[in-house]
């Protein structure tokens, strides 16, 4: 049986944002972070180490498990506090502060482990020089970055984290630049089966991989095809072996039939949730006809309110101008004038009345 070694988890995770992976967070991503930690923990058994960017904490107590003693680095004051209160182990601690001006002695430790920072900023000289200040002399850098050619396609968003990605080559120069001696190995998350050499066997030539481009094509290639993550070992002084190294998530082999259930019973949900939501939008549609049918009502009672009042307007309109035209009429010369007669026309008309009656 291998090393058993137990994984540190927080009484309360941060909040996943993008930025950071965190223990609230699962998936092919998680499995990504866990692999390369696993990775540095095989190299920093009764080191001094530094992880530049430690996050949440977990990937710092999985080093301090075996290390001599861990400094975990983090830019936000939150975040570290966070770690603190979480991670507790003698040998474990963190500190905030940025990458470019690390808190840390010169030449204090054994191996720098820094696992998806680079990107994060530019200003990627400054971090090197940092690096090689507080690494000692035979110091080991453990440090991994996206693939951009891989990563961030042209036709894809890109991460809104990320400040300045590097491809293969500028990655390898970058580091090149620092260190006498540099190996990069590729990383890319996968759901399939592996065959290596075992350790009876010499080791041959590079991977022969084989991997399933659509439902009637495979393609066989010598070495690991289009790699999503670039992971590098960097010293002064040569490079400890590294073999080939594979994560199994066993709980997803193990609970394979559980997880189809799972998935058919989603699925079934999502088809009632679909049904649901196209009854409602019916039912939307339908409340949307009544209420256009109403507006449609009130236009129609608008304007026929409105020709009412068009009609009062002008009939007050009317009503004025002959009420202006009688008052005219009454001040005039001749209506003057003619008062005796419609006088003499009104006793008449009084003196037949009562010959009739």
């Amino acid at each position: 049986m291998g090393e058993i070694f137990e994984r540190p988890l927080p009484s309360v995770s941060l909040p996943f944002t993008g930025e950071r992976l965190t223990s609230e967070f699962g998936g092919q991503t998680e499995i990504e972070h866990l692999h390369r930690y696993f990775l540095a923990r095989h190299l920093c058994r009764d080191r001094h180490v530094l992880d530049i960017a430690s996050g949440e904490g977990y990937g710092s107590a999985f080093l301090a498990q075996v290390a001599a003693g861990v400094v975990g680095v983090e830019v936000s004051a939150d975040v570290v506090a966070h770690a603190t209160a979480n991670y507790q182990r003698d040998n474990l601690n963190f500190r905030v502060g940025d990458a470019r001006q690390i808190p840390i002695d010169d030449s204090s430790v054994d191996v720098i482990v820094s696992f998806e920072t680079i990107e994060h900023f530019a200003g990627h000289d400054r971090f090197l020089a940092e690096i090689k200040r507080v690494l000692r002399s035979d110091g080991l850098l453990v440090i991994s970055t996206p693939d951009r050619d891989t990563y961030s396609p042209a036709d894809q968003a890109a991460n809104p984290f990320h400040a300045l990605e590097l491809t293969r080559s500028e990655f390898a120069a970058l580091l090149q630049d620092s260190f006498s001696h540099v190996a990069i190995w590729w990383q890319r998350p996968m759901i399939g089966s592996t065959i290596l050499p075992g350790p009876e066997t010499p080791a041959g030539p590079g991977a022969l991989c084989f991997e399933r481009r659509g439902d009637r094509h495979f393609e066989g290639s010598s070495g690991y095809p289009r790699p999503l993550y670039l992971l590098a070992l960097c010293s002064d002084k040569p490079l400890p072996e590294l073999p080939p190294s594979v994560y199994i998530n066993a709980t997803f082999v193990d609970n394979h039939d559980a997880m189809i259930r799972d998935l058919c019973t989603i699925r079934e949900q999502a088809a009632s949730l679909h049904e649901a939501l196209r009854q409602r939008e019916e039912t939307l549609r339908e409340r949307d006809e009544t209420l256009r049918q109403r507006e449609e009502t009130l236009r129609e009672r608008d304007e026929a309110l409105r020709q009412r009042d068009e009609t009062l307007r002008q009939r007050a309109e009317e009503a004025e101008q002959l009420r202006h035209d009688v008052a005219a009429m009454r001040a005039s010369t001749s209506w003057r004038l003619t008062s005796p007669v419609r006088a003499v026309a009104k006793l008449l008309r009084h003196v037949q009345g009562k010959k009739a009656g």
